[in-house]
């Protein structure tokens, strides 16, 4: 089947064209008709309005079981806390008894075995000390499980005095590194005569062995801390980076506070250094004053609650995901027919005219389809007619081409507007407008013109054949001198409106061109001029001359045969003037130089 094409009647070259929509126009796919709310977006819509009031309902429900899986963390946190304080706590506990046993035996007078060798058992008993000494009361060491080294016994010293001075039987103290040894944690216990200090004995923990003895955690992230009364990390798992010893983060220091005033908290800080959000709890270590850490990055910490929340829920999870995908297909049936019935529109529309819709689906669509399916005969009946009518238009224009072609005078074609849309060959040789000029009306075309009446008096643009006959008069003979720079060109101009159903669709001029002919008439003028001034002169000597010369004969009686042919001699001067006489008045009525007066006889 053929295809039409939108055509227009006006034969200007630069007439606007019928565009087909681009691809721009043309409406979008699934995402774009989801969105305008499309039988599947309303499927969905109203299952979220079903599914809202649960979803809340389990909204509140996870907040709060988020809140108390938060408070559970916190608690998890705290007990870690608390098992560290207790089993440093049971190891300076352990210490002090076995310093106090070790003390009571070896300020007997007969100890059981050498001080060296038993201090030695004793610590190996004690991963975490690295020495353990028995002191005179002055601090000097007696006995030591190991060789003492020279950089420790300022340590030893202090803890003497700080017994002497403060008459303490227990001491817990952090050293931290220093030249020539690494920190170290002093535990001592100071035996007691009547108030007068004996001896002691000290233990040396290497807080980086206290791991061996800690219950410390292995969670990603997770951190376990001692602090000493003075607020300073004795121990740290992991270590940090950075030497000892550690300085508690200030965002941290209410927290540690309250356990330093033995009080246990929890709570979040962003961590100094990193920014990073921390959950933290403490607890008090009750027999030395210190602090027990522990903590963990807020994220995993929130990300193991979110885990098990999630493990949770997924029941509800799988029912909507199940609701939303039987929506979906649900609309799929609905939907699909619509997208073929949408497909062969749009096949139609691009000019396959043989396409029609399948009919399939619900009642309603297959009813739809058939309407399509209908219409789509029918545009095809009548665009088979508009076809075969626009042959004969275009035949029939062909024409009226060819006509206009042939035609030796100047004819042009206006639209309602005055604007040129047709011209022949002639008319163009005469005017000479451009493209651009074509397309303005007949008073701004002319605005550069000058049109005179044959008396010399200009024309108004309202007086031209085309203007008068755009405003439905008919005009015949009407004579236009188009001024040029070269010469006057004589126009007999003749116009008339086009109407169709009593509307005015143009109008139509044809300009004949009598310059030549006005020339010609000119140029006879001037001979008749010429031949009545040059022929009466000889004339009238010979008419005066022949009827002087008839009286002097007739006054001297010459004879009848003389005076016959003076006479006829003048009688032929003047038959000859009337000759001239006559071919001047008909030449002068010819070009209406001369008024006949008609008068009763």
């Amino acid at each position: 089947m053929r295809r039409v094409q939108s055509i227009s009647l006006d034969a200007r070259p630069d007439a606007p064209e019928a565009m087909p929509p681009s691809r721009a126009e043309r409406p979008r796919w699934r995402s774009v008709r989801f969105l305008a709310l499309s039988v599947q977006a309303r499927l969905v819509m109203l299952l979220l309005v079903a599914l809202v009031p649960i979803l809340l309902i389990q909204a509140g429900t996870y907040i709060s079981s988020f809140e108390a899986e938060h408070a559970a963390e916190l608690q998890r946190d705290l007990e870690s806390a608390r098992a560290v304080a207790a089993a440093f706590d049971a190891l300076t506990g352990d210490l002090l008894h076995a310093e106090h046993a070790i003390g009571t035996a070896l300020s007997a007078s007969s100890p059981p075995l050498p001080a060296d060798d038993w201090l030695a058992r004793v610590a190996a008993q004690y991963p975490a000390v690295s020495q353990l000494c028995w002191l005179s009361p002055g601090g000097r060491p007696l006995a030591c499980s190991a060789a003492p080294e020279a950089a420790l016994e300022p340590v030893l010293a202090e803890c003497a005095n700080s017994l002497a001075s403060g008459r303490k039987q227990e001491l817990t103290r952090f050293f931290p590194a220093s030249e020539g040894h690494g920190p170290v944690i002093a535990v001592a216990r100071g035996l007691y005569d009547d108030d007068t200090l004996r001896g002691l004995v000290v233990a040396l923990v290497d807080p980086r062995r206290l791991d061996i003895v800690l219950p410390v955690g292995r969670t990603e992230g997770a951190t376990i801390a001692l602090i000493d009364e003075h607020g300073a990390a004795v121990y740290r798992y992991p270590q940090a980076a950075g030497t000892s010893p550690f300085t508690v983060d200030p965002a941290q220091s209410a927290l540690v506070a309250r356990a330093l005033a033995g009080r246990e908290a929890t709570g979040t800080y962003h961590a100094a250094g990193s920014g990073q959000e921390r959950v933290s709890a403490v607890a008090p270590v009750v027999t030395t004053g210190w602090a027990a850490e522990s903590s963990r990055p807020a994220a995993s910490a929130i990300a193991l609650l979110l885990r098990r929340l999630a493990r949770s829920q997924w029941p509800l999870l799988v029912a909507i995901t199940a609701a939303v995908v039987v929506a979906f297909a649900t609309g799929n049936l609905l939907v699909d027919p619509l997208i073929r019935l949408r497909e062969s529109a749009l096949a139609f529309g691009r000019g396959e005219r043989s396409r029609r819709a399948p009919v399939s689906g619900p009642a309603e669509m297959q009813d739809l389809a058939i309407t399509f399916n209908r219409m789509a005969d029918e545009i095809s009946a009548r665009e088979e007619q508009s076809a075969r009518l626009l042959d004969e238009v275009q035949r029939r224009a062909a024409e009226l081409d060819a006509t206009i072609a042939s035609i030796p005078d100047a004819v042009l074609v206006f639209d309602p507007s005055g604007a040129i849309v047709r011209a022949n060959e002639a008319a163009q040789a005469i005017f000479r407008y451009s493209p651009e000029e074509k397309q303005q009306p007949v008073a701004h075309r002319v605005a550069s013109q000058t049109f005179l009446h044959p008396d010399g008096r200009p024309f108004g643009p309202e007086e031209l054949a085309s203007s008068r006959a755009l405003q439905g008069e008919t005009v015949q003979g009407l004579i236009e001198i188009l001024r040029t720079g070269e010469r006057d060109v004589w126009l007999v101009a003749s116009a008339a409106p086009i109407y169709t159903s009593g509307e005015l669709l143009g109008a139509v001029a044809i300009f004949t061109d009598i310059t030549a002919q006005h020339e010609l008439q000119e140029q006879r003028e001037d001979i008749l001029r010429m031949v009545s001034h040059d022929l009466r002169g000889p004339l009238t000597v010979v008419h005066g001359q022949a009827e002087l010369l008839l009286r002097r004969l007739q006054r001297a009686g010459c004879q009848d045969q003389d005076l016959r042919s003076i006479q006829a001699i003048a009688a032929s001067a003047r038959r000859m003037n009337t000759m001239i006489q006559d071919l001047v008045d008909a030449a002068r009525l010819e070009s209406r130089q001369l008024r006949v007066e008609p008068r009763p006889m």
